[in-house]
């Protein structure tokens, strides 16, 4: 099993057990586990259990740890078997829709015996979930919306998800007699950030019959997406034409071919373009290394230059800097500046602060203004209306000290939807006030999408395609926005953090 597959199920368990009424502690042992899980680097569960360091992560208590490496070995454990058959897995499904959760699903169950979400659903149309105590007309409503919301999530598959299942599948194809190589092809291998189906091509000599007998945990993955076991990435010309080749994240732009016939395709941006990264944490909120590692790492991976950016006061869940603790940062990073600078490595003092409400920033103009570099970013009030977050985003794009707009729709795949914003307004925002985009490679934002980039470059917008790191381990992880930058047609030049330190020092001070 794989460590979000893990996480996923131990979040099952704490919602079976919540919905059977366990004890509060037991439900929250597994929670804060799963939580644990999403905050490490992939497989590091796998290789901490080869060294038997499991124990010394936050919340891997002797249960938690003997159970992850049932789960890493076995792929169950004792209590999944026994619980996991307890609940209707519809009603284990509802209670992972954000905003319902184990103690309404475990009412709605009881109350109408509704053992499925469209069974719920059509209760609530139905008006019969207003009568119940607790609930009411309002309420009623907000479980139609949020099973909406959470039907429009799940219409696709994450590519973050997709590559997992598509992974496994291929070791598991790899094993057949006969088969020579397996490669991943259609929507994945374009890049989407979302799929509707993985699609695998199989080379193989003489009849690949064998393949519908894939093991059937393989074959259940797969069915998460529409499986298919043939290659479905056709030439898009004819034989003969000797067109130049088409990179496969922008073989599906409508005007392509007249494109390549003109001589006129992009020189694509590539992963060996990247000179540093600018919107990154530490220990000082809620990364895992300090400067100097984050620095060490940078420099192990080449950068000329390094922003470390950690979180404002407001995201207090994140250990937020407020003034004090950012201005001692802003010390710690001026005294590793020389060091580092003399082995080829230019820290970058900055922030990501939050853009609060009015638009305001999270953090004082003064302090402010003595940061090499500012990421501004929505973290919280997601539900204000299209024409509000549009005014929010764009006051703050009007601050002198502003340098990015960090994952500027705030959308999580598969979790929470973009935010509404009128994204050519911030675009022209962006454009007037000489501002840069971010395309944050987090596997589970790729935020801006591939449309939005393009239309900033259009407009003369600069972008950053930025980690986000949390962790060393994060550093040089550019895949998933770099597969956002490459389906927008970006080029080197329309991304700053290709720029050589010295253009990178000219576009800071524009």
């Amino acid at each position: 099993m794989t460590d979000r597959e893990i996480a996923e199920r131990f979040r099952a368990i704490a919602d079976i057990l919540e919905i059977q009424g366990e004890l509060v502690f037991k439900v929250r042992a597994y929670r804060v586990a799963a939580e644990t899980i999403d905050s490490l680097e992939d497989d590091e569960l796998s290789e901490r259990h080869a060294a038997g360091t499991l124990k010394e992560l936050p919340g891997f208590g002797p249960a938690i740890v003997s159970k992850t490496s049932d789960f890493l070995t076995t792929e169950t454990t004792a209590i999944w078997e026994r619980i996991k058959d307890s609940v209707p897995p519809g009603i284990v499904q509802l209670a992972s829709v954000p905003g319902i959760g184990p103690k309404t699903a475990k009412t709605l169950w009881e109350s109408l015996s509704a053992e499925t979400i469209e069974a719920v659903e059509q209760a609530a149309r139905d008006e019969k979930i207003r009568v119940l105590a607790g609930f009411g007309p309002a309420k009623e409503a907000q479980i139609i919306e949020k099973i909406e919301a959470w039907r429009r999530l799940s219409a696709k598959l994450p590519r973050y998800k997709a590559l997992e299942i598509a992974n496994r599948a291929i070791s598991e194809i790899q094993k057949i007699p006969g088969v020579e190589s397996v490669e991943i092809g259609g929507e994945l291998r374009r890049g989407f950030d979302e799929v509707n189906e993985i699609v695998l091509g199989v080379h193989a000599q003489g009849d690949i019959a064998a393949l519908p007998k894939l093991p059937d945990a393989v074959r259940c993955s797969l069915a998460v997406g529409r499986e298919k076991y043939a290659w479905d990435d056709p030439q898009i010309t004819p034989p003969g034409t000797n067109l130049p080749f088409i990179a496969p994240e922008i073989r599906d732009w409508p005007n392509i071919i007249e494109l390549a016939e003109s001589g006129n395709l992009p020189k694509l941006i590539e992963r060996s373009d990247f000179r540093g990264e600018l919107h990154e944490h530490t220990v000082w909120s809620d990364g895992k290394n300090t400067v100097r590692e984050m620095a060490e790492a940078a420099l192990k991976l080449g950068y000329e230059y390094l922003a470390i950016t950690d979180h404002s006061p407001l995201v207090g869940v994140a250990n937020g800097l407020n003034r004090d603790r950012l201005l001692k940062q802003i010390d710690e990073i001026n005294s590793l500046k020389p060091e580092f600078a003399a082995r080829g490595l230019h820290l970058l003092t900055g922030q990501e602060v939050d853009i609060l409400a009015d638009g305001n920033l999270d953090m004082d103009d003064d302090v402010l203004a003595q940061l090499d570099m500012v990421v501004a970013s929505v973290h919280r009030r997601f539900k204000l209306d299209e024409a509000a977050m549009t005014a929010r985003i764009v006051r703050a794009l009007e601050s002198p000290h502003v340098d990015i707009l960090g994952h500027p729709t705030g959308r999580l795949l598969g979790v929470r939807e973009p935010y509404a914003v009128d994204m050519n307004a911030i675009i022209s925002a962006a454009a007037k006030n000489n501002k840069a985009l971010e395309i944050n490679s987090t596997p589970q934002r790729m935020d801006l999408k591939d449309t939005h980039a393009k239309a900033a470059k259009a407009a003369g917008v600069k972008l950053s395609i930025n980690c986000d790191a949390h962790s060393v381990h994060s550093l040089g992880d550019f895949e998933w926005g770099l597969c956002m930058a490459r389906r927008a047609g970006l080029e080197a030049g329309d991304v700053i953090n290709t720029y050589s330190w010295k253009d990178l020092q000219t576009w800071l001070t524009r």
